[in-house]
């Protein structure tokens, strides 16, 4: 959900999308770190905060300090500095899932364009 934010929020600074997601961002970090389903030490509260302050969005209410921007992000913002049309970032990922109905998935890479993120995954019997 937290990447998703990152996501709508670079394709609202490129111009691509309109949503306001910035004025509810910080409570949103609030509640998912108190239910437990964000880990407090978790970085990437910090770099949505970093992101948001490179960006040039100085009220974004988010408590933790900013840190290091992942490279696919400041690929992003590069690409939109340098005028040119953002272009599709691929990440390869390597994430079991846990088996569901005796079937094993696992994420192989994230491709996002356009705002837009596809997950590769494929699955087995278990």
């Amino acid at each position: 959900m937290l990447g998703a934010a990152a996501e709508q929020i670079l394709a609202a600074a490129a111009g691509r999308e309109r949503r306001d997601i910035i004025s509810y961002l910080a409570s949103d970090i609030e509640v998912l770190t108190g239910a437990g389903v964000v880990a407090r030490d978790s970085p990437v509260p910090g770099r949505l905060a970093a992101l948001c302050e490179r960006l040039g969005i100085s009220k974004h209410g988010i408590a933790a300090p900013p840190s290091a921007i992942p490279v696919p992000w400041a690929s992003a913002i590069e690409h939109d500095i340098a005028g040119e049309e953002t272009a599709e970032l691929v990440t390869p990922l390597t994430a079991s899932l846990p088996d569901i109905d005796g079937t094993r998935f696992a994420v192989a890479g994230l491709t996002t364009l356009a705002g837009r993120s596809i997950s590769c995954m494929s699955s087995r019997p278990a």
